[in-house]
């Protein structure tokens, strides 16, 4: 889905650059974001979601380890950022993202056998297996400031932090209702910090395109897991340290 979304946006942005060159040739001033602004912008970049799936709840052994976050093997990630200048050089920013799947939990249906033991016949009916039901939540939240220096010809270095939260929640409702009413769980937990640098050039008033690149991040991200209800939590942590990470494009709107 993700490689699609790049098929239909990198044309649409070069002609964007294009369209938007031609007009920057017929203004004589480089008009650049002021107190008050907002911008929205869409961000094409490296990155993970966290996610998590619930343990089933009828084996015999169970283990669990935190992977490691590493920019380099991730996949094609897409974000909405907002932005708001609170001053001529500073900007607040916000990115945010929520997502749900629920899988409801069906029943087995018994079968009718008029032929008895053997093989299917055209007035036989089949069973129908249960199917466990299943609950998978996602959240992220970012929040973060720059500080814009004008560097001239509509050219803008910004610099600043960032921090982020993301959390993920799995249950999973066995087939099997006689030994097992409730549902496992399975959760996940990250939190990072990020001093950001990036360079924003401002091709009209309202349209700006930008390169930018995490200098430094830690991230910690702690994955969880409840195999039943009354058992203790297996969990398990990790550190992450990445320099020159996340490298990212975006093209925005300011208003």
């Amino acid at each position: 889905m993700i490689k699609r979304l790049y098929i239909v946006l990198l044309p649409v942005l070069l002609l964007t650059l294009l369209s938007a060159g031609a007009l920057r040739a017929q203004e004589k001033q480089y008009e650049l974001p002021r107190k008050g602004n907002v911008q929205v912008s869409v961000i094409v970049g490296a990155g993970t979601y966290v996610t998590k799936t619930a343990p089933l709840p009828d084996l015999t052994d169970y283990s669990i380890s935190a992977p490691i976050i590493n920019w380099f093997d991730k996949s094609p990630i897409l974000e909405i950022e907002g932005r708001w200048f609170f001053t001529d050089r500073w900007a607040a920013k916000l990115t945010a993202g929520f997502a749900m799947n629920v899988s409801p939990k069906q029943s087995a249906v018994e079968g009718l056998f008029e032929s008895g033991a053997g093989s299917l016949t055209s007035t036989d009916i089949p069973n129908y297996g249960a199917v466990g039901g299943s609950e998978n939540y996602q959240l992220s939240l970012g929040l973060g400031a720059d500080h814009y220096w004008d560097i001239g010809k509509g050219l803008m270095f910004r610099l600043g932090a960032e921090g982020g939260f993301a959390y993920a929640k799995a249950k999973y409702k066995a087939n099997n209702d006689t030994d097992y009413y409730d549902p496992s769980k399975g959760m996940a937990y990250m939190v990072n910090v990020s001093p950001v640098a990036g360079l924003d050039y401002y091709l009209t008033r309202t349209l700006f395109f930008s390169v930018g690149v995490r200098v430094f991040t830690y991230q910690y991200s702690l994955y969880s897991e409840i195999p039943q209800p009354g058992l203790k939590t297996l969990a398990a942590d990790s550190h992450t340290f990445n320099f020159l990470g996340r490298p990212e494009l975006k093209i925005g709107f300011n208003f």
